[in-house]
């Protein structure tokens, strides 16, 4: 399972984790705050038991799932939960991702509150 929420997924770093999940059972990607899981994936359908929601990293590896964070590219650990994660997707954008998060500033920075911004970058509203 593959979360739809991956705006840093590439290519390369989805092929390659596709080759480190085990034969048999199941690898998990821990969130980059390291509590949620981005991929959960079997060779075998049967295999994949979700449990997403909070701490759900967790559940999966008590479940048996293979934690493949550490070895994975770094873009498959970023999922937009809070907006604080929106602005971590940026690190990983592409020239199109990066050209949205420029018209989306253009368009926004006016109706922004002053303690909405935090040295530049937006943070998740009090």
């Amino acid at each position: 399972m593959i979360m739809a929420d991956m705006p840093a997924l590439s290519v390369s770093g989805l092929t390659a984790f596709l080759q480190m999940i085990p034969t048999t059972g199941v690898g998990v990607v821990r969130d980059r705050n390291r509590t949620g899981t981005t991929i959960l994936a079997g060779r075998s359908g049967e295999a994949v038991r979700p449990a997403f929601g909070p701490d759900s990293a967790n559940r999966h590896i008590a479940c048996g799932a293979l934690d493949l964070t550490s070895s994975c590219d770094p873009g498959l650990r970023i999922d937009v939960d809070t907006w604080a994660d929106l602005v971590a997707a940026q690190r990983f954008a592409g020239p199109a991702l990066r050209r949205w998060f420029d018209d989306r500033r253009r368009r926004t920075a006016p109706l922004l509150l002053p303690d909405m911004l935090d040295a530049g970058r937006a943070v998740e509203p009090s």
